[in-house]
């Protein structure tokens, strides 16, 4: 193998652990500022983690809002996130014990066979239709603005912001990682479920499941949103699953930060909405909290929505091409 084609693997592979160091970070920091359900509960790698991706795309879409997204303002915030987890890390280094290694062998057996398809040329027809080619669009022009001309040109695009992230700071490959590091880590969190419920095997079982499932595997090494979706979800449902006792109001806003990035993900995040709320009203018993927590998802994920009202009333060149499309496919 020459050296350029070593660092065509390289590079996204050193980006992608920056991203996801830096995602930690921030993620574990706003955990340390803001919840106070227990610190065991909460920390590991999956919440934060999660957490901190969905600050990530919240800053990247508000950078493509002012026009700053560019090379030196993405490596700015990937940096500040390193530096928060390196300080955390040095403070409190991470232990390992015996489930880790069966983990381990989950990931070597499960999810490397599946990653290194990123190698291989994009397939996915959604992928190569509009979710690659309208990351490259923004990050080309490097504001928010409209490709007319692609499929769905108004969409909820929240994780395709970290394809925006790939395609400044490398190339596709590294947007195809980011669709997988997605999947893994919704593994690490069923694992980590397992751990904190004290189900290991339970755990474990779920992660194999969800490594070894045949849609996770097709979607895994595609620039798709699909997993990112189920991350996010997952991230919201989180804090309720691995307690016993009720969350305290802390947790409840942070899992509401993480569906409104699932809403502003897909779609399809909406139908969650009436189930989280109804959710958080029979844990809380709060029928204001349960208020609090859908206007708060709702306006996590609004953004999208709010830019796809605003660019469909301007005059656009193909905005009757617009129009036709969203009432064949939504009926509007």
């Amino acid at each position: 193998m020459s050296l350029p084609q070593l660092m065509l693997i390289l590079k996204p592979l050193l980006l992608l652990f920056l991203f996801t160091f830096s995602a930690w970070g921030l993620g574990s920091w706003v955990i340390k500022h803001f919840a106070t359900q227990s610190q065991n509960t909460l920390n590991g790698l999956f919440f934060p983690f999660t957490l901190g991706t969905g600050f990530i795309i919240i800053i990247t879409f508000l950078l493509l809002l002012t026009g700053s997204v560019n090379l030196y303002s993405l490596s700015l915030l990937l940096l500040f996130g390193a530096v928060f987890a390196f300080t955390i890390i040095t403070k409190n280094p991470p232990t390992f014990g015996i489930h880790h290694v069966w983990f381990l062998a989950i990931f070597i057996s499960e999810f490397i066979p599946a990653f290194v398809h990123v190698l291989s040329p994009e397939s996915g027809p959604d992928a190569l239709s509009y979710h690659l080619p309208y990351a490259e669009f923004l990050a080309n022009h490097q504001s928010l603005t409209v490709n007319e001309f692609l499929r769905y040109p108004l969409n909820a695009l929240n994780f395709n912001m970290l394809y925006v992230i790939a395609y400044t700071l490398d190339g596709e490959i590294l947007a195809r990682m980011m669709h997988s590091i997605a999947a893994l880590a919704v593994a690490i969190g069923l694992f980590e479920w397992g751990i904190k419920t004290h189900q290991r095997v339970a755990g474990l079982l779920a992660a194999f499941t969800w490594l070894g499932s045949v849609i996770v595997v097709k979607l895994l090494s595609s620039a798709y949103i699909d997993i990112g979706l189920a991350l996010f979800v997952f991230g919201a449902a989180f804090p309720f699953l691995i307690t016993s006792t009720k969350p305290n109001t802390n947790s409840y806003y942070l899992s509401a930060f993480m569906l409104g990035v699932a809403i502003g993900t897909k779609y399809l995040g909406l139908l969650f909405l009436p189930f989280f709320t109804l959710w958080v009203g029979l844990l809380s018993r709060d029928l204001k909290l349960s208020i609090k927590y859908m206007v708060a998802a709702v306006l996590v994920g609004s953004p999208w929505y709010l830019c796809s009202c605003h660019f469909f009333s301007f005059p656009l060149r193909s905005r009757d091409g617009l129009r036709q499309h969203w009432q064949s496919n939504w009926g509007l």
